[in-house]
């Protein structure tokens, strides 16, 4: 009965950091833990380092997992602005500058002095690239979304374009909008399969400027 008790009230320290701040939370997880493992003939500090590591983790992963109002919203006008733009002539004709000037018009471009280059959006190495972060392929696409992959053709380092979900007879379909390939004019088509290399997608977790 005194074990029971007594492991109920590690449990219940766990769960009381569910109405505390961040701060306050780690350090209840942490005692919590701490004490669920000496209850069990562990080490109380092994416990509480285990605990911690892992609601800093899951807090990690929760916060990821969903965008700010400004930060969603900013993205569909992205999206809208580029789906306007479809057919239309850019001169540019470089898929990484149409992703710049749409970012810039609503404040989502990262706080660099250089163009980002198409290889860079698609580099699985960089999971951050000014809030713009890799998304697992599990998650639904939004408007807005980034997709890249990084590979090398002599005069290019690989592709990038935004996302949109089209609505069509047939429902919904999701396409990539970019320029590029020397036609010089904004184009949509469906998601192709990159010989050589993969497909990331980045969603906008950070706070657009604007």
């Amino acid at each position: 009965m005194m074990g029971l008790l007594s492991a109920g009230t590690g449990e219940g320290l766990m769960a009381l950091g569910g109405s505390l701040k961040t701060g306050a939370k780690l350090a209840v997880q942490s005692v919590g833990g701490g004490t669920l493992s000496e209850l069990g003939g562990g080490n109380f500090a092994n416990g509480a380092i285990t605990a911690a590591f892992s609601f800093l983790f899951n807090h990690a992963a929760h916060q990821m997992s969903e965008q700010s109002q400004a930060a969603f919203e900013a993205c569909l006008e992205m999206a809208e602005n580029a789906y306007a733009l479809v057919g239309k002539a850019d001169l540019d004709d470089h898929c990484n500058w149409f992703l710049r000037d749409r970012m810039r018009e609503v404040g989502l471009y990262p706080d660099v002095d250089y163009n980002i280059s198409a290889g860079e959006w698609g580099d699985p190495n960089k999971r951050d690239i000014g809030g713009w972060v890799i998304v697992d392929d599990n998650s639904p696409i939004q408007n807005g979304d980034i997709m890249a992959f990084k590979k090398n053709y002599g005069d290019a380092t690989g592709h990038c374009a935004i996302m949109y979900i089209e609505n069509t007879s047939k429902g919904t379909v999701a396409r990539q909008i970019y320029t590029g390939s020397g036609d010089k004019v904004v184009k949509m088509s469906r998601i192709w399969r990159p010989k050589g290399a993969t497909w990331i997608r980045r969603r906008f977790f950070g706070n657009p400027k604007r």
